[in-house]
């Protein structure tokens, strides 16, 4: 993993690596086209924007709520609110860049997803995807806590909400979601190389070209940091950006290109 710039917003995250890499691809393009799939408020299309005003760029969320606070903001962004079929109204080949940063695991027909991503990605263009790596320490991820103890993850979560909220977000929610997580998927998945070769071997036209990975024990310094004093937070947040600069396993990022049909 190369060496994150220290003025990147998102600190030694996968959203700064994706942002770094697009920010050197596309920023001497004018008009160039980008795709943020599952862009939730639309803060890395924000910060793209901010960095290169000359792309063109769409973000796509399956949460209207998210999109709305999005195009709240007023910036020259294309926002979109998407069903969940994943169609989009735009002609094959359209955009420069697609990124899609924490999105995959949730998703239940991830196949449907990537092929429609692939027929609106430039052929000359890229993909980049974001997905929690398969390893030691991945059964302490919480976002699975609701599905392992869907009992103690209300009570928690009661301390701090309504119980309408509750029900709103995880039992009958207006997206078709539990929480962030496609009702029909209704697991936080994790993946190696070989599961997202698999995957991609399912959709038929993307390649891996390369591939990145980040931390290794950082979901034990995470979960660990919510129990600790505020004023000790910022050694530990230390020492996660380390771990996520030093080892590759808990994050991994591919970055896909369409293949070309030979013959």
């Amino acid at each position: 993993m190369h060496k994150i710039d220290r003025s990147n917003p998102f600190g030694c995250t996968p959203k700064a690596f994706i942002l770094e890499y697009v920010q050197k691809r596309v920023g001497i393009v004018t008009g160039a086209k980008v795709l943020d799939f599952g862009c939730r408020d639309g803060d890395f299309l924000f910060e793209l924007k901010k960095r290169t005003p000359q792309v063109s760029a769409i973000g796509v969320d399956l949460d209207g709520e998210a999109i709305a606070k999005a195009k709240a903001k007023k910036i020259d962004i294309d926002f979109r609110h998407i069903q969940k079929n994943h169609k989009f109204n735009v002609p094959d080949n359209t955009f420069d860049v697609v990124t899609i940063i924490g999105v995959v695991e949730h998703v239940f027909d991830q196949v449907s997803l990537l092929r429609e991503l692939t027929r609106i990605l430039k052929h000359e263009g890229v993909m980049l995807v974001a997905v929690p790596g398969q390893h030691l320490f991945s059964f302490l991820d919480m976002g699975n806590f609701k599905f392992r103890f869907p009992r103690l993850h209300k009570f928690f979560y009661r301390l701090s909400h309504s119980e309408e909220d509750y029900r709103a977000r995880y039992v009958s929610n207006e997206f078709g979601c539990i929480g962030d997580i496609e009702t029909e998927k209704a697991w936080h998945e994790h993946f190696s190389q070989s599961s997202m070769q698999r995957l991609l071997n399912q959709v038929g036209h993307l390649e891996i070209v390369e591939k990145e990975g980040m931390g290794f024990f950082h979901r034990i310094l995470n979960n660990f940091k919510y129990f600790l004093p505020k004023r000790i937070k910022p050694s530990i947040q230390g020492v996660i950006d380390w771990d996520f600069q030093k080892f590759s396993q808990t994050e991994l990022i591919f970055i896909l290109k369409k293949k070309f049909n030979k013959g």
